[in-house]
This record gives structure tokens, C-alpha cells and sequence, in this order.
């Protein structure tokens, strides 16, 4: 016959598991924070923009002082994506005794909005969802950029000059035209869809109802905002078509539903 255990037994069990939970959650604690976990690298991939000390420094972690049991994935991400404009994605990881891993996914530019200062004129670039990445001059500015007009607000050019700091780039976003800059943006994103961007040498959305492309080839497209996706498709089908011909046409006008004119001007 089985007897049942007297509490006093019970209670004496119970906290000699509590005591054990504790001391190995102990010995845990002091194991993390002992120097065999102490930060001795740093791994960072998926970067070909920015430097990768940019991004380590960026990141707030430092070699021989942190350890591994105080890093925060979301700490250090919302870091890296407040301090570093080109990265888009950050993804934390690490390697148990020593090692940490940044993973980003960077914004890549696809256009320049081109503006002046008293002592300059200086470019914006943009990438395809319209995000501002940085502010250049002529010589830096990558190859192959869609130029971006009709976007900034009319205003005087301020007689002090302005630098290549973050008050460069605070006075350059007010200065965009909100309206303008997001039809810019959506144009952008459906000329890269429609892998017409190598054909493209600028837009213009000042006017919602006349976009102006200029192509490579000197001639000129209009669109409307409306109709976009209509309009850019339409337009592909005939330029795409005359092009293969070898032929040749100032203007293209694509906003009259289904037809497209095209023309020369008189000369």
C-alpha cells in the first residue's frame, strides 16, 4: 500500500528544484557574461554601397567591449536604418561564443533631381520607391540616372552656400513638390517595370496631364497621370515597333486612349 507523502516532504522538494532552476539559471548568467562571450567580430554582407565600417560604427556594437548577451536584434536595426539611408532590410544574427552578423538588403539609386545652390549645383538621388538616399555633385553621380524635373518647389537659391551635410539634405526634401514628386515616383517605378528605363533619358511631371519623357534617341513622350499604365503600355508597343523598323519620330503622344500619335517636326 502506497502511503501519500507528508507536505512537509512536498514543500522540501519543491525547493530543492527551485534552488537547482536558480542556481543553473545563475551559472547561465555569470557564463554569458564571463569574456568567453565577449564580442570579438563582426560580420556584415550583402553590401556593395556602403562601407562596412560605416555600417559596424552605424550599429552601435563594439568589438572587446559588448557581449553577445547584450545585443538586441531590434536595437540595432532600428540603428542601422535611421543612420545608414541606403539600407532598406537588416537582418541580425549570431554566432555563439563571439560573433555577430549584419545581413542588409541596400537601396539602390535609379534617378537624379537635379537643383542649385549659391555655390553649386547638386543632385539628389532617388530610388525607385522615391526614397532620397543622398545628396551628390557632378562627380559623383552613378551612371546611367534617369534625370527628374519638374519636382521642386519654385524658390530663390539661398545666398549662403549650402554643404554636403544632413542640413543639405533637410533643405533639398521641403523643397520637393509633394504632388509632382509622387507622379515622378510612380512614372519611375512603371518605366522600370515596363524595362523601358535604358530608353529614358528624363520626366518631367510638372504638368499631371502632359508628362514629358525625353528618350536616348532625342525624342519626346507625353502621358497622363490618369491613364498611366495604359498610356506607357501603348507607348512601348509602338516604339518598340518603329524602332525595330529603324524608324524614327520627334514627338509621341500617347494619351488619347487607344491611339498613339507620332510625328516630326517641321523643319
Amino acid at each position: 500500500m502506497v502511503q501519500n507523502m507528508p507536505k512537509s516532504g512536498i514543500c522540501r522538494l519543491v525547493f530543492i528544484f527551485i534552488a537547482i532552476i536558480v542556481v543553473i539559471a545563475g551559472g547561465y548568467h555569470s557564463i554569458l557574461q564571463s569574456d568567453v562571450f565577449l564580442l570579438e567580430k563582426i560580420v556584415v554582407k550583402g553590401n556593395n554601397r556602403v562601407p562596412t565600417e560605416k555600417i559596424i560604427s552605424a550599429s552601435g556594437m563594439q568589438i572587446g567591449v559588448d557581449k553577445i548577451s547584450s545585443i538586441s536584434d531590434e536595437e540595432i536595426e532600428k540603428r542601422l536604418l535611421k543612420g545608414v539611408l541606403y539600407i532598406k532590410h537588416v537582418d541580425i544574427k549570431t554566432e555563439i561564443p563571439s560573433t555577430l552578423i549584419i545581413d542588409v538588403v541596400e537601396r539602390e539609386p535609379v534617378a537624379i533631381i537635379p537643383f542649385y545652390t549659391t555655390n553649386r549645383k547638386l543632385y539628389g538621388l532617388v530610388d525607385v520607391e522615391g526614397f532620397i538616399l543622398e545628396i551628390v555633385d557632378q562627380s559623383n553621380i552613378p551612371e546611367d540616372m534617369i534625370i527628374l524635373t519638374g519636382v521642386m518647389k519654385e524658390f530663390r537659391i539661398p545666398k549662403f552656400p549650402l554643404f554636403l551635410d544632413d542640413s543639405l539634405y533637410s533643405y533639398f526634401s521641403k523643397r520637393l513638390e509633394e504632388k509632382a514628386f509622387q507622379i515622378a515616383q510612380n512614372t519611375l517605378k512603371k518605366i522600370i517595370m515596363s524595362d523601358l528605363s535604358s530608353e529614358i533619358l528624363s520626366i518631367n511631371t510638372k504638368d499631371a496631364n502632359k508628362i514629358t519623357l525625353k528618350l536616348k534617341n532625342d525624342s519626346v513622350v507625353w502621358l497622363s497621370s490618369d491613364y498611366l499604365e495604359d498610356e506607357l503600355y501603348n507607348f512601348k508597343t509602338v516604339f518598340l515597333y518603329h524602332k525595330d523598323k529603324n524608324e524614327h519620330y520627334d514627338y509621341i503622344d500617347a494619351r488619347f486612349g487607344g491611339v498613339v500619335y507620332c510625328g516630326r517636326n517641321q523643319k
